[in-house]
């Protein structure tokens, strides 16, 4: 139930997930599933999962249970773990929250080394961005697929986007990607975060990107006239002095 664990974690400043990138670089048109409990223990019980004595579901002899990795480093994705945990247990699912320090977390993702993860996303803004998370092009160490999908119709997508200068067939190509990933349930898109900063005004935050506020950082300035005495310790001389 992800608007409910959303209103349990971020009050009314959350912001519900849209796909497999932030609404503000994505496709809010897709067509995610709806939250159905019944239909869902329908569905593991048609798989085979029964429920059994001790309320995990089993088959075979083998109890449904997985671990979730969750960097300590977040509080958010804590408390995260904890509802997904409380929400699977009641369809007899067992979670083990596998809680590590965010290095250690980063190192197992990087090996695959984990049952399912709570993963934070950020992607460029650039049409050619789901070579990073969603192709074989972006399997550890050179990108970000850290669950190595790999799936020929998202390879074929990625691909033509890279040559294709058409903005239309662009966001064609995008959405038919993004609903195949979210149809595939390679993930679930639990929230977007949403980032609030505050600069003085004294600040020239100059090329300051959407995606990633800090990357200028160290093209910021201030103007000579507007300095005061602890805005010239450290900092070069301005450009336009």
């Amino acid at each position: 139930d992800r608007r409910a664990m959303l209103q349990n974690v971020y009050g009314s400043r959350g912001i519900l997930g849209t796909g497999p990138n932030a609404k503000s670089l994505g496709d809010t048109t897709v067509a995610l599933p709806q939250f159905d409990r019944a239909r869902a223990a329908a569905l593991l019980d048609s798989a085979g999962w029964t429920m059994g004595a001790n309320g995990v579901r089993v088959k075979n002899g083998r109890p449904l249970s997985f671990r979730l990795a969750i960097p300590t480093s977040s509080a958010p994705r804590m408390r995260y773990g904890v509802l997904i945990q409380e929400q699977l247990r009641e369809l007899g699912v067992r979670v083990e929250l596998d809680q590590s320090d965010f290095s250690a977390f980063m190192d197992r993702n990087m090996r695959g080394l984990y049952d399912a993860a709570l993963q934070g996303r950020a992607s460029d803004p650039g049409r050619t961005n789901m070579n990073q998370s969603w192709t074989t092009a972006g399997f550890p160490p050179l990108g970000q697929n850290w669950i190595r999908y790999s799936n020929p119709a998202i390879n074929a997508i990625a691909d033509s986007l890279t040559r294709t200068a058409d903005a239309d067939r662009a966001r064609q190509l995008k959405h038919r990607a993004y609903q195949l990933l979210t149809d595939e349930a390679v993930g679930v898109w639990l929230y977007d975060v949403l980032t609030v900063g505050g600069a003085h005004e004294r600040l020239r935050t100059e090329g300051m990107r959407v995606d990633a506020w800090w990357s200028g950082v160290a093209d910021w300035w201030i103007p000579g006239n507007e300095r005061i005495e602890r805005d010239r310790i450290g900092l070069r001389p301005a450009a336009n002095p």
